[in-house]
């Protein structure tokens, strides 16, 4: 070995784990990032969805997925219209549907939309029956503000100008007594994961309104489990939430 020879191999060696401490902390920098984003939809969302309080909603903020020990839902509200999963993004950029299918800056979406879904089907799930049919969910992308779309697979996406407006446009389904009974109850069913029926002590069935009349249209979550899964679904959404 010549002389210096050593040090220039350890100072090889050292500079290729510079490189990738470098590269590591990159990472770290656009994941703080992001996650910092998606934190503040949350939060703006979440603060859209508590302004609704006045007008009989209660608002859940970061619950249980049911079935998913790791991982959450975003909000969560109940009121007059009935129970509404609202999973948030807090995307830069373009964002639209076409041809039936949820783009951002071009490139599909299509795990996001088949989320939403699967969220109002966990959530139907651990509910009890008389309410089931009630449960509609949407992706709420924050930074779109005017959006009002609905992809082919049936989610609805909504920018955060259109949520508040869309939740009060809903049909009342649920009477008062109903939405405190389930507003109180929920958590504890999301974070057990099992159908209210099946519970030692199930939560009685909240009382709805009266029943609507022939020929309107009927509100809510068409759920098929396939066999062996589950959750499996495909939302019927409500008449309010389709773009006109």
């Amino acid at each position: 070995m010549t002389a210096g020879q050593g040090a220039e191999q350890q100072a090889q060696r050292a500079a290729a784990r510079a490189e990738r401490l470098e590269r590591e902390l990159e990472r770290a920098r656009r994941s703080q990032v992001t996650w910092g984003a998606g934190a503040d939809g949350e939060r703006l969302v979440g603060e859209r969805l508590d302004r609704l309080r006045g007008h009989g909603w209660l608002a859940l903020h970061d619950v249980r997925w049911p079935g998913r020990p790791k991982a959450n839902l975003d909000h969560v509200v109940v009121g007059p219209g009935g129970v509404v999963v609202v999973d948030a993004k807090n995307w830069t950029g373009t964002a639209d549907v076409r041809d039936g299918v949820l783009r951002h800056n071009g490139r599909k979406r299509l795990k996001h939309t088949e989320s939403v879904l699967t969220q109002s089907a966990a959530v139907a799930a651990v509910l009890p029956p008389g309410v089931r049919r009630h449960v509609k969910g949407c992706l709420c992308l924050v930074g779109h503000g005017d959006l009002q779309e609905r992809t082919a697979d049936g989610a609805v996406v909504l920018g955060l100008e259109r949520l508040e407006r869309a939740l009060l446009a809903l049909p009342q389904v649920l009477a008062p007594d109903a939405v405190e009974r389930l507003g109180r109850d929920l958590p504890g069913l999301l974070e057990q994961g099992v159908p209210a029926g099946a519970l030692t002590e199930p939560t009685p069935p909240p009382a709805l309104v009266t029943p609507e009349a022939p020929g309107r249209p009927r509100l809510g979550l068409r759920l098929l489990v396939a066999s062996g899964l589950g959750f499996g679904a495909v939302l019927a959404l409500n008449e309010v939430l389709r773009l006109a």
